[in-house]
């Protein structure tokens, strides 16, 4: 085993692409199951009135409860991850972001601007700079 990519991040392979999946048939099953679970367990409480049938009775009614929650959030948000799959979300630029290797490039403020030797960055997470800036110059 490698030990580089855990304290060295540009040793580190890229990660997998998302994949493309459809949540809704995926929850949709799932919902038809516990409905068909809830189903034999009733049938199973009028005919026995055990307890513990009654707790599963409680548990595949949450069961269902969550899946029309999960219904709803994949109404929601099925534009969001399907672009993530496709590569065209804004998580895209996050990813690439956070995972690439390349420098960032930096840029000085002039000092007309009103603010003298502050560092500008184009990415939405600065590296900490080793250089010195003297008289808006980098170095």
């Amino acid at each position: 085993m490698k030990i580089a990519p855990i304290y060295d991040p540009k040793k580190r392979r890229r990660g997998p692409k998302p994949a493309k999946v459809d949540l809704h048939r995926v929850f949709v099953i799932g919902l038809v199951i516990w409905c068909a679970i809830t189903v034999i367990v009733v049938v199973l409480f009028f005919a026995f009135h055990i307890h513990v049938i009654t707790m599963s009775l409680y548990t595949c009614l949450f069961g269902i409860l969550i899946g029309i929650g999960l219904l709803v959030w994949e109404k929601i948000n099925r534009d969001h991850y399907m672009n993530l799959a496709l590569g065209t979300s804004d998580d895209t630029a996050t990813y690439a972001t956070v995972h690439a290797v390349a420098d960032t490039p930096v840029v000085t403020a002039p000092a007309s601007a009103g603010v003298k030797g502050t560092v500008v960055s184009d990415s939405p997470c600065p590296k900490p700079l080793n250089t010195t800036i003297r008289s808006g110059e980098q170095r």
